[in-house]
């Protein structure tokens, strides 16, 4: 079960991480943390993660909205539709795990990377090049689901 840390009352614990769990920090953008209503964590911590911190954003389309999701060492990208809470959570997990097995990366490191993503810290964005790799690829996606 995903365990989701925010300062927020909103987004409620599911159950408290200790320091010592194995997590990992999305750090949101403004616009997604006034969405969800979370409120991020102060401080830092390390995330024990291979591929340490994730991006989110918020982008609004004519069907609602998506997330742009980016990793901070990679650029690797995932989208979600937006949707709340713990779904938001499975979904995003299931989608990079599909995206690490699609770029060759072996099932059993992928399968340890997604068991320490089952803590998740909700942090704000301070990476200005991987926003900026986000915003590009707002800019590129399909006119399909630009909004309206």
């Amino acid at each position: 079960m995903l365990q989701l840390r925010s300062s927020s009352s909103k987004l409620r614990c599911l159950s408290e991480a200790s320091e010592a769990s194995p997590m990992f920090t999305l750090r949101c953008t403004k616009k997604l943390l006034t969405h969800i209503e979370a409120s991020p964590i102060p401080g830092e911590t390390n995330p024990t993660t291979a591929l340490g911190d994730w991006y989110a954003t918020r982008v609004p389309t004519c069907r609602g909205g998506i997330v742009i999701c980016t990793n901070e060492r990679t650029l690797l990208t995932v989208i979600l539709p937006l949707i709340d809470g713990e779904h938001a959570l499975s979904m995003f997990k299931m989608r990079v795990y599909n995206l690490l097995s699609l770029i060759g990366v072996p099932s059993e490191r992928a399968d340890v990377e997604m068991k320490e993503m089952d803590n998740v810290e909700i942090r704000k964005s301070q990476n200005r090049r991987v926003l900026g790799s986000m915003n590009d690829k707002r800019k590129r996606r399909p006119l399909s689901f630009q909004s309206r």
